[in-house]
């Protein structure tokens, strides 16, 4: 997010084996405090690594996710990876170390990274909202508008104005030595900028990506919903998209929103009470606990989403068992030539038949429609024609992919 402050995560930890106010070990020198944080950082590492890994995967290859939302969330995807990659262990390591010792550059890309993967989220989750709302309550204007080309280009438009908001990051993000008590130097990794900039922006930033795109996607969704939900009078072309099938789209993306609005909020609190709140004490233990947490909170939004997928996406799910399916079907179809051979010398063009009937019954439980077409095709023509492509799902997949009618314009949950 567009992150300001001049201490940029938090204050340094004091020295080893330190004693606050109380009398107390500081907290994260204690082992079973250091022990609960590597776990837990590390859970949100390994679910965001390969929950949104596998997004990726299964909305690239899978037929039936190549519709508009679904371009849009992969991209989502793309953000929370980057999360993963660039921001975890690179935060926890503030908290754990005496020092930042990753240096300079690091520092720098993982104070970007953070900002840039957080105003993307922002601006993809506003476009699947209008993305929505169009083709709910406009869907030939949204078919008019919402073209392949457009939505390329609204993609990477996001991705620009992301950079572009957070490109002074590069700049402003350094490593820094500093005195804490007993008088003892450590080098941290800051945004710095005066004190008066980090109020200003953090509350811009509070203002304008968090506060703005929640009312608006509110508005949007509350709308769907009054149409979705109500009496249905002004639902067009209710024949051709069932009302349920665009119901369970959108009851999964305000679940994402709800999830991200839930995840960032004790982030913007905290920076906001640390701001203007005369009771707020930074060297407390609270303090200490409280501010690792709340970027912890905000980078499992990153590992929660292809979960939610998961447990609210029919169309998900299906695509997981078919980009698994694809691995052993081809290995099958390289290695098995012999036992096909056979099954030809013994069937003639029936043997060839088997496979087919094999790939067309697995169609059926992922719901791929194209396969179907193509055995009603190669019926019309003599035996052995068109069988090839079905004892080849990778070929099979490669051609579908190109052609322009397997892309959804409807989304099924």
């Amino acid at each position: 997010m567009v992150e300001t402050s001049t201490a940029y995560p938090a204050p340094p930890p004091p020295a080893p084996a330190a004693e606050d106010d109380d009398g107390d070990v500081y907290l994260f020198d204690r082992t079973d405090v250091r022990a609960a944080f590597i776990l837990l950082y590390s859970m949100v590492f390994v679910v965001c690594f390969v929950g949104n890994l596998l997004v990726i995967v299964v909305v690239s290859v899978s037929r039936r996710m190549r519709s508009r939302t679904h371009l849009f969330l992969v991209n989502l995807a793309v953000a929370d990876l980057c999360v993963g990659l660039f921001c975890v262990y690179q935060n926890m390591s503030i908290y754990l170390a005496k020092n930042w010792v990753l240096g300079d550059l690091v520092c720098k890309v993982y104070i970007f990274v953070h900002n840039l993967s957080y105003t993307a989220s922002v601006f993809v989750l506003v476009l699947v909202a209008v993305e929505r709302y169009l083709a709910v309550l406009h869907p030939i204007t949204c078919r008019r508008i919402l073209r392949p080309a457009r939505l390329r280009a609204a993609i990477a438009g996001v991705w620009a104005a992301a950079a572009s908001l957070n490109a002074s990051k590069l700049y402003w993000a350094q490593t820094i030595t500093v005195v804490v008590p007993n008088l003892l130097q450590e080098v941290i990794c800051i945004s710095n900028q005066h004190k008066y900039d980090q109020k200003l922006w953090d509350m811009i930033n509070f203002v304008l990506l968090y506060v703005l795109p929640l009312c608006v996607m509110s508005f949007l969704y509350a709308r769907i919903a009054a149409v979705l939900w109500g009496s249905g009078r002004d639902l067009v072309h209710q024949q051709q998209h069932p009302r349920s099938m665009r119901r369970g789209v959108v009851k999964l993306t305000v679940t994402v929103v709800g999830a991200f609005a839930l995840c960032h909020l004790p982030l913007h609190a905290r920076r906001l009470w640390q701001h203007w709140s005369p009771h707020y004490q930074g060297p407390s233990a609270f303090s200490a606990l409280f501010t690792p947490a709340t970027f912890l909170v905000a980078f499992a939004n990153s590992a929660v989403n292809p979960i939610l997928y998961a447990l609210l996406s029919r169309n998900f799910r299906s695509g997981i068992r078919e980009v698994l399916g694809l691995i052993p079907l081809r290995f099958r179809s390289r290695g098995g030539s012999s036992s096909s051979g056979s099954s030809s010398s013994d069937g003639g063009a029936g043997g060839r038949r088997r496979p087919a009937g094999s790939i067309l019954s697995r169609s059926a439980v992922t719901g791929m429609t194209e396969l179907p077409t193509l055995k009603d095709h190669s019926a019309e023509h003599p035996a052995g024609q068109g069988h090839g492509l079905l004892e080849h799902g990778a070929t099979a997949f490669l051609m579908a992919r190109h052609n322009p009618a397997m892309e959804n314009d409807e989304d099924e949950a």
